[in-house]
């Protein structure tokens, strides 16, 4: 009984896929100006009720209070959620009508490539962290006052470990 090949990873299925972009890519081309989604009828009336929630289980867990809230919202009268599913459907016409004036705007006049914000890498820094890796030459300056004596010792390129003979070879 043989097993089957384990699944390929995710970067090699991002790549047969046509190359997908990543999320920040997708992210990054996102126009500001763009009108934004309204929220639905659930989450306006989880902005209303989110304190009360809180207020009636101290120390309450985001978790817990997204748990609590979606029970809570399920046993609602219909009439209740009527005051916010009729809100949120007057939010979406307005969207609507904006994102059909936005995309016309957009059609005659098209943003240009070069528009299109950066998006911002947490990674890159223009000042070193203090808890940065710092190379031998920063920390043995002339202001440093160790008394490492590193720089008069040659460095050694590490050796790799002796090869063994396959199976196959000694066979022979």
């Amino acid at each position: 009984e043989r097993r089957s090949s384990p699944k390929p990873r995710k970067e090699a299925n991002r790549k047969e896929a046509g190359g997908k972009k990543t999320k920040a890519q997708r992210k990054a081309e996102r126009d500001p100006n763009k009108p934004k989604k309204p929220p639905t009828a659930y989450f306006l009336w989880l902005g209303v009720n989110r304190a009360d929630i809180k207020d009636k289980n101290p120390g309450i867990t985001v978790t817990e209070i997204a748990k609590k809230a979606g029970e809570m919202w399920r046993s609602l009268d219909s009439d209740e959620k009527q005051e916010y599913e009729s809100k949120a459907n007057k939010m979406k016409e307005e969207y609507n009508t904006a994102i059909v004036e936005y995309n016309k705007n957009l059609a005659q006049n098209p943003r240009p490539v070069s528009s299109i914000p950066k998006a911002k890498s947490s990674k890159s820094s223009s000042k070193p962290s203090s808890t940065a890796y710092k190379s031998k030459e920063i920390i043995n300056t002339d202001d440093d006052l160790s008394t490492d004596t590193d720089e008069e010792k040659p460095l050694k390129p590490k050796a790799s470990p002796p090869r063994k003979a396959s199976p196959e070879a000694s066979k022979k």
